[in-house]
């Protein structure tokens, strides 16, 4: 197979990243041939090699960031600058798994960090077309549930202030979310912040146990007695 055809077979699949196995099955090469046949395309400019292990068809950071290790999801902060939900420069790309991964230090200059969360959060997200492959990212409504679950990754201030313009906002499906990430602490938190907005939702404390708003902060703050939950970040 020419070097040609091989980079339109892996375009036609609308992925971006492979690894030398995936380069093999197309070609049908073993052992080294696979790894010259890579080297050739390299060579060419017909493929980039972001990491080790790895060739992509794409420069772009966050195609390639949530295609490496299926399944996985873009989410946090940055999910909500990639939904137009924050003006901020982002700096770094949040990945959520399933399975502890080793960290890397860059793709393409953007710095990729790898959050593992419980198979059950693995929910709320889909392939958005990117250039000519997509990003797998959270819904709005999952990177907020998932803010709000691990908020050091984001700080509350944004989810309050997205939550408080409410556009495009799915309060039923955040809501949902919420419930089904069977989180007392996930649910307690977005009540409390659902309440501030003054929208409507039937989420209520279903135990005596105390939270903080954001666990990340070591300061307790103020105790809010409807939700059990120390406010200690600053909101407005």
């Amino acid at each position: 197979m020419k070097s040609y055809e091989v980079v339109e077979t892996l375009r036609k699949s609308r992925k971006a990243v492979f690894t030398p196995k995936d380069i093999a099955k197309i070609t049908g090469l073993n052992g080294s041939g696979v790894y010259v046949m890579i080297s050739r395309l390299y060579k060419r400019g017909m493929i980039f090699k972001p990491m080790k292990g790895f060739i992509s068809l794409s420069q772009d950071p966050f195609i390639i960031s949530s295609q490496l290790y299926p399944p996985s999801y873009i989410s946090f902060i940055t999910a909500l600058y990639l939904h137009g939900k924050i003006q901020q420069v982002i700096d770094r790309i949040f990945i959520v798994t399933p399975k502890k991964r080793k960290q890397i230090a860059a793709i393409f200059e953007m710095d990729v960090h790898f959050v593992t969360l419980k198979r059950a959060m693995m929910f709320g997200y889909k392939k958005v077309r990117k250039e000519s492959s997509y990003v797998v990212l959270a819904d709005v409504e999952k990177a907020i549930i998932d803010c709000l679950y691990l908020p050091r990754y984001c700080r509350l201030v944004d989810v309050f202030d997205i939550l408080k313009e409410g556009a495009d906002m799915d309060v039923r499906r955040l809501i949902e979310y919420a419930k089904m990430s069977k989180s007392e602490a996930v649910g307690r938190r977005l009540g409390y912040l659902l309440d501030l907005v003054g929208m409507k939702h039937d989420l209520r404390p279903k135990n005596k146990s105390t939270y903080k708003l954001n666990p990340s902060i070591k300061a307790k703050g103020e105790f809010d007695s409807k939700w059990r939950i120390y406010v200690n970040e600053v909101l407005d």
